[in-house]
């Protein structure tokens, strides 16, 4: 997909050289599991049949 924002690398090196986590990360999945819970509340049986085990909002 075109316009299609992929996810930050979980971790980045901090100052200090040591790894440490991706707050950009953390926000993209917390921003991506609202959609995809926007998603699924708005869908009835048989639709949400197809989506209830995706992993993102993509996936959905």
């Amino acid at each position: 997909m075109k316009d299609e924002v992929p996810c930050p690398e979980s971790t980045i090196t901090g100052e200090n050289g040591e790894l440490q986590t991706n707050p950009a990360a953390t926000m993209w999945l917390r921003i991506d599991q609202l959609i995809f819970g926007w998603i699924n509340s708005s869908l009835y049986d048989r639709p949400l049949s197809q989506v209830i085990n995706s992993e993102s909002s993509n996936d959905a």
